[in-house]
C-alpha cells in the first residue's frame, strides 16, 4: 500500500511524473544488481531527455536528480563498492510494483535487456582477449544479468549466446562449476529452440 501510494505521488506531480517510470522499468531488472548506465540506457529510448549528455552545459542532468528523488522515496538506492555504479531495489518493493505496471512493459523490458546484454557481450568477449583488466568490470554484471534473463521468460537466441560467452569465461577462470552451469542451461534452451524450429 505505502509503495503504491508512493507511485501514486510520483505520478500525480508532473515535475516527478517521469520518476514513476524510472522505477516501473527498474522492476523488472535483477533487483540487487541494477547497473546505472544500462538502466538509463533503457529508460532513454522512452524519455530521451534522460539520456546521457541530453542536459544542456551549464544544466543540472535531470537523470541524477531523477535517481535523486527516487533514493529520497527508498524506491531505488545505490550500492556501495562496485565496479560499475549500481542500484538496488528492495524485491518486496519490484514485486509490488510489477504487479502495477502497465500491460507489456515488462515484455519491453526484457526485450531491451537482452538487446543491452548482447551488445555489452560482445564487447566484453572482444575485450577481455586483449585487455582482461579493461574488461573485468562487466563481468559479474554481465553474468547476472543474463542469469536473471534465463531464469524467466522466453526463450532467446541472442541470450544464449551471450550466457555461453559468460558461461565460458566464467569456468575458464574457475572454479568451473558456476561457469558450467551456465552452459549447461544454455543447451537446455537450445535443445528447446532446435525443438520449436523442428516442429515448425
Amino acid at each position: 500500500l505505502i509503495v503504491g501510494d508512493t507511485l501514486n505521488a510520483l505520478s500525480s506531480d508532473p515535475a516527478t511524473a517521469k520518476e514513476r517510470r524510472i522505477v516501473e522499468i527498474a522492476a523488472f531488472l535483477p533487483p540487487d544488481t541494477i547497473v546505472e548506465e544500462w538502466l538509463r540506457t533503457i529508460v532513454a529510448e522512452d524519455m530521451p531527455d534522460f539520456a546521457d549528455g541530453a542536459a544542456p552545459p551549464g544544466y543540472k542532468d535531470p537523470w541524477r536528480m531523477a535517481l535523486g528523488t527516487l533514493a529520497r522515496r527508498g524506491l531505488l538506492t545505490e550500492v556501495p563498492g562496485t565496479d560499475l555504479p549500481t542500484l538496488r531495489m528492495h524485491r518486496l518493493v519490484a514485486e509490488h510494483v510489477q504487479c502495477l505496471a502497465p500491460k507489456g512493459l515488462e515484455e519491453e523490458v526484457r526485450r531491451r535487456a537482452i538487446g543491452g546484454v548482447d551488445e555489452r557481450t560482445s564487447w566484453y568477449d572482444l575485450t577481455r582477449r586483449r585487455s582482461p583488466l579493461l574488461a573485468r568490470p562487466l563481468f559479474e554484471p554481465l553474468r547476472v544479468w543474463i542469469e536473471f534473463l534465463l531464469h524467466d521468460g522466453p526463450d532467446d537466441r541472442a541470450l544464449i549466446l551471450s550466457a555461453g560467452v559468460v558461461g565460458t569465461a566464467d569456468a575458464l577462470a574457475g572454479p568451473a562449476t558456476r561457469g558450467l552451469a551456465l552452459i549447461e542451461k544454455c543447451v537446455v534452451v537450445a535443445r528447446r529452440l532446435a525443438a520449436t524450429d523442428t516442429a515448425d
